[in-house]
């Protein structure tokens, strides 16, 4: 039996944020290339809007980890964040 290990628990809590995150954003160009495929532009318009959710939880997942201090922030990207990152 092993030993519960604090150090692991926080390995796999980090790992899980990455894998959200690259989720996410996989998901915004996913959802516009297969809206793109569409026959009408309402069906576009709709994963359009699925993209633009994806993208508010990539910076919502981003700004949580820069409130508790899980990540840095560099000036280029929190610039280009600002946005969403009020």
């Amino acid at each position: 039996m092993s030993k519960f290990r604090f150090e692991d628990l926080e390995k796999e809590y980090m790992y899980r944020f990455a894998e959200q995150l690259r989720a996410a954003g996989l998901s915004i160009s996913n959802n516009i290339a297969e809206g793109s495929g569409l026959n009408s532009n309402k069906e576009f318009l709709l994963f359009l809007n699925y993209s633009h959710r994806s993208a508010f939880e990539v910076a919502n997942i981003v700004k949580y980890r820069l409130h508790f201090a899980l990540c840095t922030k560099p000036k280029a990207f929190e610039m280009k964040l600002r946005k969403y990152l009020k």
